[in-house]
């Protein structure tokens, strides 16, 4: 390891031990291997797309289609948090509504927390 960005992470992020960085650079590997660098690029999806309204009011119906992840569980769970945080922190806390604005199916839900730490589960 160098110490390049060193001083610029540790003014951020505070210090942090080399075998944390070790284990950062493991997972994240393994993330890559499974084909992550596909999914997180910039720009992310646009959140109000999922909000979309046609002429007559009515909502549309979104699918996202990932083929073949269900096999890669690490990728699919990192995938699908980033698009649930993404959603939480793009729309505005509005108590109980009426009417939904949103609802989200996911098939294969499970997967999300295969393999996941305690604090994630909690």
């Amino acid at each position: 390891m160098s110490n390049e960005g060193k001083e610029e992470t540790e003014k951020e992020y505070g210090l942090i031990s080399t075998s944390s960085v070790g284990a950062i650079l493991r997972n994240l590997i393994a993330l890559e291997e499974q084909g992550a660098d596909a999914f997180f690029v910039e720009p992310t999806f646009d959140v109000d797309d999922l909000l979309r309204l046609d002429d007559n009011g009515y909502g549309y119906i979104n699918v996202l289609r990932l083929t073949d992840i269900q096999g890669k569980p690490r990728l699919f769970s990192t995938f699908m948090l980033s698009l649930l945080d993404e959603i939480y922190e793009s729309l505005p806390k509005k108590g109980d509504i009426e009417q939904p604005e949103l609802v989200i199916f996911i098939d294969e839900a499970h997967l999300i927390f295969n393999e996941a730490s305690n604090a994630l589960l909690d």
